[in-house]
């Protein structure tokens, strides 16, 4: 198996050989089946990235899987496998993530959270809180799931509160570690998040008192976050201010929301973060396309071009489902501007981007 194993790479990278990808994933295949943990990982990436292949990801999952029930074995005469567990069970989530059934994954992350035990206490406790926090949002999924579409706003208060526990989980671990200044940040940004939460809820009362939380440790443990979170206050006021019948104080919003993305450099770890707000960008714009207000379309194009950049910094075999979702629309809109404009050149560029992008979900979709 190890011999196939490293004959495999060899073809897969063309060592000493041309390269055979064909070939290289058989004998890859081969010291998997007979157990090669190594060569498991490898397939897991293979199919993972689509390296040779087309990218699937219901296969990378079977021998993440099967990854998974070996190290289970091996951890029973040996602990350091618990790390590699934890590991293991994070990688899972996140590929049922870019499988766009992240929803489903709460049993991934419990068991990442039960093998965090065998962690250093610094990374085991900035993974349990990163998976609670994880797990609130989908627990707020799961609940509006309950419901159908066009009920959930009356359940809003409801859906939300689904992932208060977990928050609270997280909020009591990480303060129990406050002093440990490798986890300023984090702890620094759970609060924040848990003030967001309380503030897209419209619940005041908890919105002053996080807020202040998160004032209060900033300046006895993370100074350097004291500015971050007044800007992203500042943020919510403007949220609030939006005329959502007139679409007034949107234009001010979106130039903040991009400019402390550009200030920070935050380029690259944007796009996760924009997905609902990009989602819920797209809906106006949608809103504006089948009503009497589209005079009001142009203004918002130099926002659609700059969140295009975004978003397509993220390479293909990284971008989940719904990424790839909503670069697919900021293109068609992107084309809608280039057709108005008389630029057709250009607009059948973008409407060819967003239908490769539409055939990669669409070969996704069929390979799982």
């Amino acid at each position: 198996p190890v011999h196939n194993y490293m004959i495999g790479l060899a073809y897969l990278n063309g060592i000493d050989v041309e390269i055979d990808y064909e070939r290289g994933i058989s004998l890859i295949t081969d010291a998997a089946n007979c157990n090669l943990a190594e060569a498991k990982k490898e397939l897991i990436n293979i199919y993972t990235k689509g390296i040779g292949i087309s990218i699937q990801y219901k296969t990378a999952l079977q021998w993440t899987d099967k990854l998974i029930a070996q190290y289970k074995e091996l951890l029973k005469t040996d602990e350091t496998y618990g790390i590699k567990l934890t590991a293991e069970c994070m990688d899972k989530y996140n590929l049922m993530v870019l499988m766009g059934e992240g929803t489903n994954g709460e049993a991934a992350l419990l068991d990442a959270l039960n093998y965090s035990s065998y962690l250093p206490v610094l990374e085991r406790v900035h993974t349990s809180i990163s998976i609670y926090m994880t797990l609130a949002s989908i627990y707020e999924k799961q609940k509006a799931a309950e419901y159908p579409l066009v009920e959930q706003f009356m359940h809003y208060e409801e859906i939300k509160m689904a992932g208060i526990p977990s928050l609270i989980k997280a909020e009591e671990l990480a303060m129990s570690h406050k002093d440990i200044p490798e986890l300023a940040s984090l702890i620094s940004y759970l609060l924040a998040g848990i003030y967001a939460w309380y503030f897209s809820m419209d619940n005041q009362e908890k919105v002053e008192e996080y807020s202040e939380k998160v004032m209060s440790f900033c300046k006895e443990y993370y100074p350097e976050g004291l500015k971050d979170f007044k800007e992203y206050r500042e943020m919510d006021i403007l949220h609030q201010k939006i005329d959502w019948t007139t679409l007034d104080g949107i234009e001010e919003y979106l130039d903040l929301y991009l400019n402390n993305i550009e200030k920070k450099n935050l380029q690259k770890n944007a796009p996760r973060e924009l997905i609902k707000f990009v989602s819920d960008l797209s809906d106006i714009i949608s809103y504006i396309e089948h009503t009497s207000a589209r005079d009001k379309l142009l203004k918002f194009e130099k926002y659609i071009c700059k969140f295009i950049g975004i978003f397509e910094s993220i390479p293909l075999n990284e971008s989940s489902s719904d990424i790839l979702k909503i670069r697919t629309r900021l293109y068609t809109v992107a084309a809608g501007f280039e057709k108005a404009k008389g630029n057709i050149t250009t607009e059948f560029t973008l409407m060819n981007n967003s239908r490769l992008l539409c055939k990669e979900i669409y070969l996704r979709n069929k390979n799982e």
